[in-house]
Formats: C-alpha cells, structure tokens, sequence
C-alpha cells in the first residue's frame, strides 16, 4: 500500500491520499544507487509582486513510491521515496530528495529520543539547524513507528504543532503501518530515513550504520542477545561506552539508545573505534579499549545476525 500527498488548503497539513500501489521492497545495494543519485530540490517561481524567488508549494500528487525505476529519473524534490528492506521486510527505508528536507522532517523527533538534554521534550522548529542539536546534522534517523506515535503525543501535549515535513512523515507512517497512531505495534516495525545526495562514503556508512538499527527493531534473536551482552558487561565497560555515546551527542543515561547504538556502531566501525583513545578503568581485566570491547561483542551477536546481513561491497563490517 502506497501513499499520495498532495496540498493541503490554507493552514492545514498536505492531503495525504492511499493509493493501491503497493511499496516495492529493494536491497542495500538498490537503495545505495538512489541515495548516490544527486539531491534535487522543488522548482522555484517568482513571487507575486515579481521580485524575488519562493519555493514552490506542492502541487499535484506525490510520485515516488511505486517502483525502482524512480532510480533513474531526476525527482522533484518534494518526493519521500519509500522501499522495504527486501528480506527484512517489517523494516522501511525513507530517502528524502535532500538534506534539508530529511533535516525538517526528522530532527525534532530525534532530539526527543536521542539529545542528552532534550530528549522526552519537543522542542521548537526554530531549533531545527546545524549547530543547535547533533540531530540536525544527521545523514540517517532511525526510530520505530511507536516512537513517532509518542513524539506527536507529547507535542499535542505541550501545545505544538506538528509541521508540515512531520506532517507528511505522519502520513506515509499511517499508509505504511496502520493503526500505528493509536499505539499500535506490528512485529519488528522499524524505520530509516536518510537522503539522496551524500557522498559513497557517507553513503556507505549511514546505510550499514542505519540497517543494524533497522535488526535490532526487526529481530528479537538480535535484539536480546544485544541486551544479554550489555547486561553482563562491567560497569567500567559500561561506562567506557556511555563516554564514548557522550561524546557524539548522545543521551547516553537511556540504556536502550545505548544497546541499539553498541550493535549500530561496534558491527561497523573500525577507524572511529580506534580514534576514541579512552579505555575502561578498574581491576582484573579492565583497562579495555573500545577495539576489545568491539571483539567481545560481535563474538557474542554474530551467531544472531540474520540474513541477509547487512552489506555492501566493499564496505568495512565486524562480523564476517
């Protein structure tokens, strides 16, 4: 099932419309080739009294869900492009046609889930920049549909609004994965979003990074062998990860967004791992680095990682 959006009247969010066609489910490597595809943006037309230019409104009905061939047209940088991650098929891929439009549509939710002095808050649109949250430079966002649910909640609670980018994020959500809105939690539901636009090397990194994400919402095999291993690690260990997370920005106080993160981070990265010289503090056995720690786990989950893994070629991973 499919979603349209189109142009709301005066003041009220874009109609959003389901249609019959159905989401198509793409690979990895179907969904790199769209992101690898340049950013693209929606016309621009003059204003009324002639001086200036202002984006153009949506207009007419939103293309970009019904094939793969949309990999090789242009976009009209108004569509969110939307695939289910063939094989892992309870997980979708939102590509937005660009960063900004990933960046209005998605950093306020994951301030609230994520920031270490924002989260459970909504904050301001106003806020939504570079500079202000971590969020707001983001290349991949990753949250299940239940979070998006309780995001909504609590800015209906604190008298805001949603914006028009959430809006629409709103409605391909409840075309996607109905009853959603109402706390309604399917098996594995799970969500990226990231763009069209970056560069291979982000491009790689957000996807593998993302799609562990994506598992770990997917699958309980992984998802519990995850927690078993950040159950039973020690406390220096525990606190070497919880720096490391604070120093990219995260609520690193939330042990789940610490579990999701170890499998995201420690089943794909090498070079950031070593970087971050600190080690465990403690007696017999401490004094790791994160490397060690990296090793232990990926031992640990690699037996629960399902096919298909998550990979693309020539792209570093931990586990084999």
């Amino acid at each position: 099932m499919g979603a349209e959006v189109g142009a709301g009247g005066a003041g009220e969010p874009p109609a959003v419309v389901v249609v019959d066609a159905p989401t198509p489910a793409a690979t990895l490597e179907d969904i790199k080739k769209v992101m690898l595809k340049p950013a693209c943006f929606p016309p621009r037309k003059k204003t009324s009294s002639g001086g200036g230019f202002g984006r153009k409104k949506q207009q007419g009905k939103h293309q970009g869900k019904h094939a793969l061939q949309k990999v090789d047209e242009g976009g009209d940088g108004e569509t969110v492009e939307t695939f289910w991650w063939e094989g892992h098929d309870s997980v979708l891929f939102l590509l937005y046609p660009n960063r900004i439009a990933l960046r209005n549509a998605l950093t306020r939710l994951s301030v609230f889930l994520e920031d270490p002095s924002e989260s459970g808050r909504v904050v301001a649109p106003s806020d939504v920049r570079p500079g202000r949250f971590v969020a707001a430079s983001y290349t991949g966002h990753n949250f299940r549909p239940a979070d998006f649910a309780r995001f909504a909640s609590e800015a209906r609670r604190q008298g805001h609004e949603l914006d028009e980018n959430e809006f629409k994020l709103a409605g391909l959500l409840a075309s996607e994965f109905p009853g959603y809105e109402a706390g309604g939690e399917g098996p594995g539901w799970g969500c990226i979003a990231t763009a069209r636009g970056l560069n291979k090397a982000e491009v790689a990194g957000t996807l593998l990074h993302e799609s562990m994400h994506g598992l770990f919402y997917a699958d309980e095999g992984l998802r519990r062998a995850s927690w078993s291993f950040w159950e039973d690690l020690s406390l220096p260990r525990k606190d070497l990860w919880r720096g490391f997370l604070g120093s990219l920005g995260y609520d690193s106080s939330n042990e789940e967004l610490c579990v999701n993160e170890m499998l995201a981070y420690l089943a794909t990265e090498r070079d950031l791992l070593r970087r971050h010289a600190a080690r465990s503090e403690g007696g017999e056995g401490e004094g790791a680095t994160l490397e060690v720690v990296q090793a232990d786990f990926v031992r640990f989950v690699e037996g629960h990682i399902p096919e298909p893994k998550p990979r693309l070629r020539g792209q570093y991973t931990a586990y084999s």
